[in-house]
């Protein structure tokens, strides 16, 4: 049983998930920050939850800018199809 979706609800279901995922992420990585200003220890001891929390957030929203970027269909899509060629190997994925 599937759902029957238009394009424009599935391009605003990314966004939101996209707009509301990139605010949660970042607002962690804030109180990360603000936590560390009271941490003591090494620098890494210190710093090193914030740089981690900071590195997360574009790792995180790489799935959903490739949705995003799907759905709107942009000519370069990150999309795995079967049978279509690497673009500048021209090896078959198969």
């Amino acid at each position: 049983m599937g759902a029957v979706a238009s394009e424009a609800s599935k391009q605003l279901a990314h966004a939101v998930s996209f707009g509301v995922t990139l605010a949660i992420v970042s607002n962690v990585a804030q109180m990360v920050y603000w936590k560390s200003l009271t941490r003591q220890g090494t620098y890494w001891n210190r710093n090193g939850p914030t740089l981690l929390a900071a590195a997360a957030i574009p790792l995180v929203m790489l799935d959903l800018t490739r949705h995003v970027l799907q759905v709107g269909r942009q000519p370069h899509s990150l999309t795995f199809r079967a049978g279509e060629h690497i673009a500048t190997n021209s090896i078959p994925c198969r």
